[in-house]
């Protein structure tokens, strides 16, 4: 397997406009950003690219929940995920498993999260 691109993310969230901020922020902080609007997209990004870190929200329109995070783990296993989440349930739920955003986050949070991800400060999912 390829290593990770070092500044490359995938940003999987199904608002355009909360994709859009998000993307524009990643970028402004000198990341490689792609972006996916499904699940299907997302597992088709993840075998096409070795991405250093994947943004996912968990609510999307062709798979919901802890499903989400755990088909893209799935697809990648060594993929650092951050979940971006509305919903305090889910927030809670993923505590522990992944970093968390509450959504609506703010851009020094969202960066300063991705930062201490590549940085290896959160777990790896291989090791969850």
């Amino acid at each position: 397997m390829l290593a990770p691109e070092p500044r490359s993310i995938l940003v999987v969230e199904d608002s355009p406009l909360a994709q859009h901020v998000t993307v524009l922020a990643l970028k402004a902080a000198d990341y490689r950003v792609h972006s996916a609007g499904t699940m299907a997209e997302a597992e088709a990004q993840v075998r096409q690219r070795n991405f250093a870190c994947c943004l996912l929200d968990l609510i999307l329109p062709d798979c919901a929940g802890l499903k989400s995070w755990s088909r893209l783990h799935a697809a990648a296993p060594d993929l650092p995920i951050i979940v971006l989440t509305g919903d305090p349930d889910f927030a809670e739920l993923m505590r522990g498993s992944a970093p968390v955003l509450s959504k609506p986050t703010t851009t020094r949070l969202l960066v300063s999260t991705v930062q201490a991800v590549l940085a290896g400060s959160f777990p790896s999912p291989a090791a969850s």
